[in-house]
C-alpha cells in the first residue's frame, strides 16, 4: 500500500482510490501457437502503441496536462468490428468523450479506452472491465473507487519470451479540462488518497493503466489504456437517498471460468448526487450459498468457477440513518456453462444451445461434438456457425453421453493467434423404458400358385408339389432394448418340409431351421438374434409340400420366445398374425344326394311321379373346384347308357318351366362354368326335380 499525502483540499476528507487489474490467463482458450513469431508490440484494439519514452511512467518536471493539445495518445482502434454482448461499441469521437460524470463540457486526460469485448465469458479484447464510478460525499466522508482493467492473449499478457509488468496513473482536473498527473506512476500497487482542507466543490479523475512489455530484460514499447472520467463532487451536507434502481447488461455469467466470470452492476438513484453510500447485496439460494459473490463497494458480481448452476437475484441498499434503509429493486442473475445438460425421453429430439451468445459475429466456426462410449464423434461439417445443436430421435444407447463444442474466434489482429473456445460438455439424460416388447407379422406365399405369390394371409388350393414362403417380420418396438436373442417357433403339417432352398434373413442371411415331429405335426424353430439392422427383421422361410391323403385346413400361428440375460426362455411372447393354409389334392369332387320315388303299387300310365330328395343340401349336386388349371366345364344329367333302354318307365328332368325332358333321348346340361372359373354346385329352384312315367300298368316289381 503506498500513501500519498494531498493538500489540495482545504477540508478534511478521507478519498480511497484503488485501482486493481488482472492478466487474463483465458484458461477456456486454447492458444494455437507459433513458436517461430512471437509477436513484440502487436496493434491494440482498446488502448494505444507508447515507447518509454512517452508513457505513463514519463518523469517530467511539467505535470500539467492541456488535454485539448494532447493528440499523441489517440487509441489506435480497430474495435468498430466487434460487438461486445456486455456493452456497445463506441465511435473514435464517443471515445475520446466517454466519460462517467454528467458534466457535458468534460474533455478526459486521454481518450478514453473503449470498453473490451467479451463473448461467451472470454474477453477478446483488453480494457478495463470495471470503471471507476462518480462519487457524491459530503465533508469528512470517505468513499473507495475500484477499478479493474483486464489485457487478453491478443495484448501480449503471455507470449513466448514476453513478459508484461501493470503501472498506474491517476490524473487529477479542477475544471475537466486542464489536468495534472497526482504523484508519479505506482508498479502494482493499490493508491489510496488521503485529503486535507477539503472544501465544497467538485474535482474530476482519470486512470491510466499501461502493460509495459519486457523482452529478454529489455523494456519494449507498451499498450496503455485509460478510465471513464469520473466526478469527486463534494458536498456541505449529508444528501439522503429516496430511490435507488439497478440493472445489468448481463444476465448470464459462466460458472466454468478459471477466475470467475464477471459483470458490473448499475445503479441510478433518487436524487442522483446522493452522498449515501450503496452497498450491493446477493440471495443466493439456500442449498447454493456460493453460487456468486458480489463486491459490496462496486457491484462487481463474480459466478463460481465450480461448474455450480442456478440463480442468484441481486439488490442494493442505502442507509441513510440506523432506521432509514431504503433497498432497490431486484433483479436475477442466471449462472451456468456454456451448455445445459439436456433430460428427454427415449425417441425425442435433444438440443443444446449455446448460452449467452446472441450472435456469431466474432466465430469463424463452431465445431460440435458428442463423446460416447468412449469415442469423439464428431456431429457438424468444419466451417459451420450454428449456436445450437439438434440430436434427433435418442435412444439407451445416448444416454449419459456428452457434447460440447469448439468455437474459433476471428483474429482481432493480422499477428495474433488463433483462439479456440471448449465449452463445457453438457451431459445428455435418456429417460427410456426398459420392458422388452416385440410385435409379429405374418405372411404366407404360395410360389408355385401365380395367384397366392402376393403377400397374404390365408394360402388357398394348396397342391402337393408346391413350393411354400412364410415371411415372419419382427420389429423391436423399444430399440431402447437390444442385443436380445430367443427363438421362433411355428407348427406346420408333417407333409410339409423344409426346401433345398436356403432360407434367409432380410435376404442377407442364411439361417438354420430345426424340427420336432408332435402329433402327426412337425414343430419348426428358427433362431432369433438382433442384428442391428434397423428395428425389423424380417424372416423367408422356404418349404415345400408333399403328397397328402386329404385335404386339409391348418392354422399357423408364429411365436416369439425371448431369452434372459442368462440364456434361459422367458415367460412372455410375442405373436402376430395367424396365417392359414388349404391343402388340396387338385382335383374336381362332386357330391351328388339321393331321390327317392318311393315304393308304386299300382303304376298309372301317363302319369309322372315326382322324385324326394333325400337329406337337407340345398344343393342336389354339391361341387368342389380344386383344380389349378380350370378349363370350361359342363355338368350333365343323363341316364346311365346301361340301363337306357332296359327299364319300362321313362326318367324324365322337369326345368322350373316346367318342361319335361326326356333323359332318354340324351343328357341335360345343368351347369357350364367359362375358362379359368370354378364349377358351381348345383341348386334347384322350386318346380325343378326328377319324373318317372311308366310305359305299361302291367310293370313288375323289380324290373
Amino acid at each position: 500500500m503506498a500513501i500519498l499525502i494531498l493538500t489540495t483540499f482545504p477540508v478534511k476528507l478521507f478519498l480511497a482510490i484503488s485501482a486493481k487489474v488482472d492478466a487474463d490467463k483465458m484458461s477456456q482458450v486454447q492458444q494455437a501457437t507459433d513458436s517461430n513469431k512471437a509477436s513484440i508490440a502487436p496493434q491494440n484494439n482498446q488502448g494505444q502503441i507508447t515507447t518509454p519514452a512517452n508513457n505513463l511512467s514519463q518523469d517530467s518536471n511539467k505535470t500539467r496536462i492541456d488535454s485539448s493539445k494532447d493528440s499523441s495518445s489517440k487509441a489506435q482502434d480497430n474495435s468498430d468490428k466487434i460487438e461486445s454482448r456486455s456493452s456497445n461499441t463506441q465511435s473514435d469521437d464517443e471515445a475520446t468523450t466517454r466519460s462517467a460524470t454528467s458534466d457535458s463540457q468534460i474533455t478526459p486526460a486521454h481518450p478514453v479506452s473503449k470498453p473490451p469485448v467479451k463473448i461467451l465469458g472470454v474477453s477478446i479484447t483488453s480494457g478495463f472491465t470495471t470503471q471507476p464510478k462518480d462519487q457524491n460525499l459530503y465533508v469528512g466522508q470517505a468513499s473507495t473507487i475500484n477499478p479493474k482493467c483486464k489485457v487478453t492473449f491478443a495484448d501480449g499478457a503471455v507470449a513466448n519470451g514476453v513478459g508484461l509488468i501493470y503501472f498506474y496513473q491517476w490524473y487529477v482536473s479542477n475544471d475537466g479540462k486542464h489536468w495534472e498527473k497526482q504523484g508519479s506512476f505506482k508498479l502494482r500497487a493499490t493508491t489510496t488518497f488521503v485529503g486535507t482542507n477539503q472544501k465544497v466543490g467538485k474535482k474530476y479523475y482519470q486512470l491510466g493503466y499501461e502493460a509495459r512489455r519486457i523482452i529478454l530484460g529489455i523494456t519494449r514499447p507498451s499498450i496503455s489504456f485509460y478510465s471513464n472520467v469520473i466526478t469527486v463532487n463534494i458536498h456541505k451536507d449529508k444528501v439522503p437517498t429516496k430511490k435507488i434502481h439497478i440493472s445489468s447488461s448481463d444476465s448470464y455469467l459462466y460458472n466454468n471460468m478459471k477466475d470467475g466470470d464477471s459483470t458490473q452492476l448499475t445503479a441510478v438513484t433518487d436524487p442522483s448526487d446522493t452522498t449515501t453510500k450503496l452497498v450491493w447485496k446477493l440471495k443466493n439460494p439456500v442449498d447454493q450459498p456460493d453460487i456468486a459473490k458480489i463486491d459490496p463497494d462496486t457491484g462487481v458480481v463474480t459466478a463460481n468457477n465450480d461448474g455450480i448452476s442456478g440463480e442468484t437475484l441481486v439488490y442494493a441498499t442505502a442507509t441513510n440513518d440506523s432506521t432509514d434503509i431504503v433497498p432497490s429493486n431486484e433483479i436475477p442473475i442466471t449462472i451456468g456453462g456454456e451448455l445445459d445438460d439436456q433430460s428427454v425421453d427415449s425417441g425425442q429430439s435433444a438440443t443444446f444451445r449455446l448460452k449467452g451468445a446472441e450472435n456469431t459475429d466474432q466465430f469463424t466456426s463452431i465445431d460440435w461434438y458428442q463423446l460416447k462410449n468412449g469415442k469423439k464423434i464428431r456431429l457438424t461439417d468444419s466451417g459451420t456457425s450454428q449456436l445450437e445443436y439438434k440430436k434427433d430421435k435418442v435412444d439407451s444407447s445416448d444416454d449419459n453421453s456428452l457434447f460440447y463444442a469448439d468455437i474459433h474466434f476471428k483474429k482481432q489482429n493480422e499477428q495474433d493467434k488463433e483462439f479456440i473456445l471448449h465449452t463445457n460438455k453438457a451431459k445428455l439424460k435418456v429417460n427410456y423404458d426398459g420392458r422388452i416388447n416385440y410385435s409379429l407379422k405374418n405372411q404366407i406365399f404360395d410360389i408355385s400358385n401365380p395367384e397366392q405369390q402376393i403377400g397374404k394371409t390365408h394360402a388357398k388350393n394348396v397342391f402337393a408339389g408346391d413350393k411354400l414362403k412364410l415371411g415372419i417380420t419382427i420389429t423391436n418396438d423399444n430399440t431402447d432394448i437390444k442385443d436380445k436373442q430367443g427363438i421362433i417357433k411355428f407348427t406346420l403339417p408333417d407333409f410339409v418340409e423344409a426346401d433345398s432352398e436356403k432360407s434367409m434373413v432380410d435376404n442377407e442371411t442364411p439361417i438354420k431351421l430345426t424340427s420336432k415331429s408332435s402329433g402327426g405335426n412337425t414343430v419348426w424353430s428358427v433362431p432369433y438374434q438382433d442384428l442391428h439392422q434397423g428395428p425389423s427383421q424380417t424372416y423367408q422361410l422356404n418349404f415345400k409340400v408333399n403328397s397328402m391323403i386329404k385335404d386339409l385346413n391348418f392354422k399357423i400361428d408364429p411365436e416369439l420366445v425371448i431369452n434372459d440375460s442368462n440364456g434361459s426362455t422367458m415367460a412372455n411372447s410375442f405373436r402376430g398374425n395367424y396365417l392359414l393354409a388349404d391343402f388340396v389334392q387338385n382335383q374336381l369332387s362332386l357330391q351328388p344326394v339321393d331321390f327317392s320315388f318311393g315304393r308304386i303299387v299300382s303304376p298309372q300310365v301317363d302319369k309322372i311321379y315326382s322324385a324326394l330328395r333325400m337329406g337337407t343340401n340345398e344343393e342336389i349336386l354339391k361341387v368342389n373346384d380344386s383344380r389349378r388349371q380350370k378349363d370350361r366345364l359342363a355338368i350333365t344329367l343323363e341316364v346311365d347308357p346301361e340301363y337306357r333302354f332296359q327299364l319300362p318307365v321313362d326318367l324324365m328332368f322337369i326345368d322350373d318351366h316346367e318342361t319335361k325332358h326326356d333323359l332318354k333321348q340324351g343328357p341335360v346340361t345343368l351347369e357350364q362354368s367359362l375358362q379359368n372359373q370354378n364349377a358351381k354346385s348345383i341348386v334347384w329352384d322350386d318346380g325343378e326335380s326328377l319324373g318317372l312315367q311308366f310305359n305299361s300298368e302291367d310293370s313288375k316289381a323289380g324290373q
